[in-house]
């Protein structure tokens, strides 16, 4: 939450993270990045996801953290659907992530030693 009001959510489900939405208002405010390392520290073994092919903004975010594409589709799977990539972080390098809540950006001052 930022200003009292929800600024992102994500949502895992066995070993996919199902979703991970950013209000664009609070996009480039490290909300992404916060969801990101609580799911990367809730599942240590890994889990796999699925992006727009298209979303190039969100394909480097999820490549920068360590993840990689695994699968790519051209949307004919499912009606009205747009190509899409699947996008796995495993082992490694889900197990080195921080908790955010220990993470230094996400301390307030009070926590920051």
């Amino acid at each position: 939450m930022r200003d009292g009001k929800i600024a992102g959510m994500a949502c895992l489900d066995g070993d996919w993270l199902a979703q991970l939405y950013v209000h664009p208002d609070h996009q480039s405010h490290n909300v992404g990045y916060a969801l990101f390392e609580t799911a990367r520290h809730e599942r240590p073994k890994g889990f796999q996801f699925w992006t727009f092919q298209a979303n190039k903004r969100a394909r480097r975010f999820y490549e920068k953290l360590g993840c990689e594409p695994v699968e790519f589709t051209d949307g004919s799977r499912k009606r009205g659907t747009h190509a899409r990539c699947a996008l796995c972080l495993q082992g490694r390098q889900a197990a080195a992530a921080t908790p955010v809540a220990q993470h230094p950006e996400f301390l307030s001052d009070e926590g920051r030693s």
